[in-house]
């Protein structure tokens, strides 16, 4: 190998390096669990290409060794979970210097009427192939004034949302009972779109759906990848490429970039059942009302 050569990849490997193991540290201390002894918490941070991953060790004076975990925030997804020791989980400003080293730009409380949604559609949803569709779920339409499109998180019981933790989180478990919750909405990018219908408005985000009428809105779609097992591989691209109403449907035709696979899905507004087809279509399709079960 020439020495030109040599270099070129020298160089090509510490590209490679830089961008997947690109390292931040950060520490905090304060009084964390409830004495007058002094705690820390370190955080390292790693960033990699699709996705940053946390490594977070909490020194607490009461515990007679360190608690270690660990947790990713893939760039495909909208939600990610770190879990957090049981005995700072109900101490807001704890959580929120945590949330701080983990998203600066995130504030409290995640969007509950989104949250919500996510979790009825996960825990109701089905993958078995039936006919038209190869996935079935249902939810509760529950207006409100969802939060601006910002990252926002929360502490939530891990039981609660064991639907919506990573396969692997679920599979090995956990040996907190808490988790904190990040939501990243600001992905959502607004309101990209907004179909005027009689009674109520549609509008459309880069990863989703919402209804709107008398001042109040509803989730009715999150394009969830953590939900639905596929997405796109980087939320900056949107998701949803078309929206469109066909009496008592709502159609919503979906994109996963880079592979280009596009889902179609359909929503029930009677019944709020969520359907996603076996097969693509870009048209409206109201011919299958039979098969949805709208009525």
């Amino acid at each position: 190998m020439n020495n030109t050569l040599r270099l070129f990849l020298l160089s090509v490997m510490l590209l490679v390096g830089t961008i997947v193991h690109a390292t931040s540290k950060a520490a905090f201390c304060g009084y964390f669990d409830n004495d007058n002894k002094m705690d820390s918490v370190f955080v390292t941070v790693s960033e990699g290409s699709s996705a940053t991953f946390f490594d977070i060790t909490y020194v607490f004076s009461t515990l007679s060794r360190p608690i270690v975990t660990a947790c990713t925030y893939n760039f495909s997804e909208l939600l990610f979970f770190c879990p957090i020791p049981d005995v700072v989980a109900h101490r807001s400003k704890f959580v929120a210097q945590l949330a701080h080293e983990l998203v600066p730009t995130a504030v409290a409380n995640t969007d509950s009427n989104a949250m919500r949604w996510m979790d009825e559609v996960c825990a109701n949803g089905n993958f078995l192939r039936d006919g038209y569709f190869d996935y079935k779920s249902h939810f509760s339409i529950k207006w409100g004034k969802p939060k601006a499109f910002q990252p926002s998180y929360a502490i939530m019981q891990r039981a609660a949302i064991a639907c919506l933790l990573p396969d692997e989180d679920s599979a090995t478990g956990s040996k907190t009972a808490n988790s904190l919750v990040v939501y990243m909405a600001n992905n959502h990018q607004g309101i990209v779109k907004t179909i005027a219908t009689p009674g109520f408005n549609v509008l459309v985000t880069k990863h989703g759906v919402l209804l709107e009428t008398a001042g109040k809105r509803a989730w009715v779609f999150i394009n969830e990848s953590a939900i639905f097992k596929m997405g796109t591989e980087k939320l900056r691209w949107a998701s949803v490429t078309d929206v469109q109403i066909s009496g008592d449907h709502l159609l919503i035709n979906t994109i996963a970039i880079p592979s280009q696979q596009r889902s179609s899905f359909v929503i029930c507004m009677k019944m709020w059942r969520l359907y996603r087809l076996s097969d693509y279509v870009a048209e409206p399709i109201a011919i299958l009302s039979d098969q949805l079960n709208c009525n």
